[in-house]
């Protein structure tokens, strides 16, 4: 659970170079990266993979909190 996610994704990238390099499962699963909901990211998702919303789209989202600073719910680490 505190392994970085690109040990295993190297692909894995957020918006903050410092989240992208220390996230960890426990970080994704406590909802403690800094991304809030960002919901309309899921709107006409229909043509997309879960691949390419989960991992090659996060990257441009905005964190509105730093990174580990706080709780925030939101479904796209769960992808």
């Amino acid at each position: 659970l505190d392994t970085p996610i690109r040990t295993y994704m190297p692909e894995f990238e957020l918006f903050d170079p410092v989240a992208t390099m220390q996230a960890t499962t426990r970080d994704l699963l406590c909802h403690r990266t800094g991304l809030p909901r960002h919901e309309f990211m899921w709107v006409h998702w229909d043509d997309l993979s879960r691949e390419d919303l989960a991992v090659y789209r996060i990257r441009h989202l905005k964190n509105n909190i730093p990174f580990r600073s706080g709780f925030q719910y939101q479904n796209h680490m769960y992808g």
